[in-house]
């Protein structure tokens, strides 16, 4: 007897797959939190440690649900006329510790 082997070994990093709000949305002042789902489980970490903010924003709290859905609530709500871009740069790792090396 042994035991079962568990399945192929997990060599695909994580991925976002939604973002709220969406990308190219418009109008967003007033916008306090967003959130970001990913395509598998992944090591929580605060906001700061994961997203880049163009223009810089400050981050009030991160929370998780679970481990595939991060809400960031932000110190204050977005400015109206502005472009906001959101980056995830390479290092995010899921639960097997496989590292995404993109944004």
């Amino acid at each position: 007897m042994e035991a079962p082997s568990g399945g192929p070994e997990d060599r695909t990093p994580p991925e976002v797959v939604a973002f709220s709000p969406d990308s190219g949305a418009v109008g967003l002042e007033g916008v306090d939190r967003l959130v970001v789902e990913f395509s598998e489980k992944v090591t929580p970490r605060p906001a700061e440690t994961i997203l880049r903010f163009y223009p810089d924003l400050e981050v009030k709290k991160t929370k998780w649900k679970g481990r595939r859905i991060m809400t960031v609530e932000l110190a204050d709500t977005l400015p109206a006329d502005t472009v906001l871009v959101v980056e995830i740069p390479s290092g995010v790792s899921d639960i097997h510790r496989v590292t995404s090396t993109r944004s």
